[in-house]
């Protein structure tokens, strides 16, 4: 839990929200390099998140947090329309 409560301080420290590209209620930041807060046996690991904020009330947020430790992720807007379909299609 420390790891998820970190990566939702420092992308509010950072104050970088982007809309979220297909939910209009929703920004996202990218956090990097949070491996300094895993607490499992391999601490070598890379980890990066995308915290995703949606605002509940005035100054109210409620936040998700998606890890991954494969930090070459990236889309490409090539690939977007096709994620995008993809994920309305199943919904």
């Amino acid at each position: 839990m420390d790891i998820y409560k970190q990566a939702v301080e420092i992308a509010n420290k950072k104050n970088k929200w982007k809309p979220h590209p297909t939910r209009e209620d929703q920004e996202i930041c990218l956090v990097k390099d949070l491996e300094m807060f895993w607490t499992g046996e391999d601490d070598e690991v890379k980890i990066n998140a995308c915290v995703v904020r949606k605002e509940k009330g005035p100054g109210n947020y409620e936040y998700y947090v998606f890890m991954t430790t494969n930090i070459l992720i990236e889309v490409k807007e090539e690939h977007k329309p096709k994620i995008k379909q993809l994920i309305e299609s199943l919904r």
